[in-house]
């Protein structure tokens, strides 16, 4: 719904460019009559109303605003029937009835700190504690089959709890007694919770789409079977080791080639900067990054957020003790190494592997160490200024909106100043899971971090292996000889790192989005031909770039558009220009 300022109650050459526009992307206008008022002219119908499924909208219209607006308040309603959900049986922990008191008076008798400090190695210090905590919940919250037949009803009160009782009371007593009195009261008690249920699902509706985000109410509706589904069947002719093949194949660079590329940086000048070194982790900043990390997914440790935070007071010394050792040892913990993955699909009727992009469900005490790691580094790089100011995502203060407007806004200026802007969009394949870890060692070495911090991000980077899993079905277990685990919190900053190299030798304006690059220039539509020669020079340099660091340019995905004026755009004769 909203304003398109366009007047569909004549046919004229804008209107039906609208038009065209919504048909192409199969949407259709519900017919409406005049919402805006002229005073000096005729009404207009500006204000549209747009679906992709009629069918489903029960009733439309528009009411007269006069008190505040010119255009008249439009309105439908829409008729949705979320899908049933397909019952299934899950292996996991019962919280809900879990004696949180006694829980906690048995982990402050147990020796956290003495055993996880006597082991000799970051790994055995994790397998005990793992052990500890394990035994702690196995007696408490023990792992039982459930079988989920519904999504859980947040809407449930305790007033609705006691008008179900009370429904349910009444429907024994009529069944022991079929009495036209006892089916009366039994009728009063099943409408009074039937409204009083309505009442409470329209409650928690508004209350999470009043004054939310869109990104918000999109978020609440998929939780009530609306929109995309979070999960997708696999099609049966795609194998889940198929899928992890594929997301831990990449385009392998020759040792010959990854030796010159780190030849090259290592013969880069460095910075005149002090080395980077961890710091020692505070306990207070390691409950507030614990408390921070909302995810509920449990890793391959089988230890999720749920049984982190009843005892986390009992339990932050010995995870502080695992996170400092970590970093000053220069070991990232092995059983935090390993990963499962989510098979999410890129498209809607997947048939392929290439169709698929990788989600990892690291361990959640993993995460917590990347984000006690990260913080550190990010404010390293950021004093020192080490990444491009004109290279956007994963950076505060750097996201799609200042990236758009840096970007309209240098094409507004070329407007103002009557020129037209010739700009390439560059796309990568599988990126993140093309990074080498060589190069990337050089190119932290050349940023300055210690050896011993070096050491750290090595083994962050080295060792780890996937799975991919779909329900409870998992695949072979594959070893990862390049990239960035996809769902670290690390890994974004040590992509952008890694591909700010690319940045170097570019001559003409750009921006850069994590994996998405767009190169620009402006230029008089008679000096068009020299801003191509110049965007195709910045272009070999990217290829130059991509055929050195071993990440490949998707030729399928790129795109050259040229934008400007309807009077300069006239002017250009693009048969005439070179390629």
């Amino acid at each position: 719904m909203g304003d398109f300022n366009t007047n569909l109650l004549h046919t004229t050459l804008r209107s039906r460019k609208l038009r065209n526009i919504i048909e192409s992307v199969g949407l259709h206008v519900l017919p409406l009559q005049a919402t805006h008022s002229s005073t000096g002219g005729e009404d207009t119908w500006l204000d549209l109303a747009l679906t992709s499924s009629p069918t489903h909208v029960s009733s439309h219209g528009q009411c007269p605003a006069p008190c505040f607006s010119r255009h008249d308040l439009i309105h439908l309603s829409y008729r949705l029937k979320p899908p049933k959900p397909i019952p299934r049986v899950l292996r996991m922990r019962c919280f809900a009835k879990m004696d949180v008191d006694r829980l906690c008076r048995d982990a402050a008798e147990l020796e956290w700190e003495s055993q996880v400090s006597g082991a000799s190695s970051v790994d055995d210090k994790v397998s005990v504690f793992n052990k500890l905590v394990k035994t702690l919940y196995d007696i408490h919250a023990p792992v039982k089959s459930i079988k989920v037949k519904r999504p859980p009803a947040p809407w449930m009160s305790k007033g609705v709890r006691m008008a179900m009782r009370r429904r349910n009371r009444a429907f024994r007593k009529y069944r022991r007694d079929r009495s036209e009195d006892n089916w009366v009261l039994c009728k009063s008690a099943r409408n009074r919770c039937n409204q009083m249920i309505r009442n409470a699902k329209r409650r928690h509706i508004l209350e999470n789409i009043t004054s939310s985000s869109a990104a918000d109410i999109w978020k609440f509706l998929g939780t009530l079977g609306i929109g995309k589904q979070g999960h997708v069947e696999l099609p049966n002719t795609i194998g889940l080791d198929d899928i992890n093949r594929h997301f831990t194949t990449t385009s392998n660079l020759d040792r010959q080639t990854i030796r010159q590329t780190v030849d090259f940086i290592a013969g880069l000048p460095r910075r005149n900067t002090d080395s980077f070194s961890f710091s020692p982790v505070a306990s207070g900043d390691i409950k507030k990054i614990i408390l921070s990390i909302k995810s509920r997914a449990v890793g391959f440790d089988d230890i999720g957020r749920s049984m982190i935070i009843p005892i986390l007071d009992y339990i932050l010394p010995s995870i502080t003790h695992i996170i400092n050792f970590s970093l000053f040892s220069g070991q990232f913990p092995s059983l935090w190494r390993n990963a499962y993955v989510r098979p999410l699909p890129k498209i809607t009727n997947p048939s392929l592997p290439s169709h698929f992009r990788p989600i990892s469900i690291l361990p959640f005490l993993s995460k917590v160490l990347e984000a006690c790691a990260h913080k550190q580094f990010s404010c390293f790089i950021a004093r020192h200024n080490l990444l491009s100011p004109l290279q956007s995502g994963f950076r505060p203060g750097h996201s799609t909106a200042t990236a758009l407007l840096k970007v309209t806004g240098d094409i507004r200026e070329g407007i103002g100043e009557t020129k037209v802007t010739i700009m390439v969009l560059i796309d990568f394949s599988n990126a993140f899971n093309a990074v080498s870890h060589d190069i990337l060692e050089s190119i932290l070495s050349h940023l300055m971090v210690s050896p011993g911090a070096l050491d750290w991000f090595r083994s962050y980077l080295r060792g780890r292996q996937q799975a991919v899993r779909n329900e409870e079905t998992l695949s072979n277990w594959c070893a990862l000889a390049a990239g960035v685990p996809q769902g670290g919190i690390l890994s974004p900053l040590l992509f952008s790192i890694f591909i700010n190299f690319i940045t170097h030798n570019l001559q003409c304006a750009y921006h850069l989005y994590a994996d998405d690059l767009q190169i620009y220039t402006r230029a008089r539509p008679e000096d068009l031909s020299i801003a191509i020669d110049n965007l195709n020079k910045d272009l070999e340099a990217v290829s130059r770039w991509s055929d050195r660091f071993g990440v490949a340019v998707n030729p399928t995905k790129c795109q050259a558009i040229i934008i400007g004026s309807s009077r300069m755009m006239s002017r250009v004769v693009v048969a005439h220009l070179p390629p």
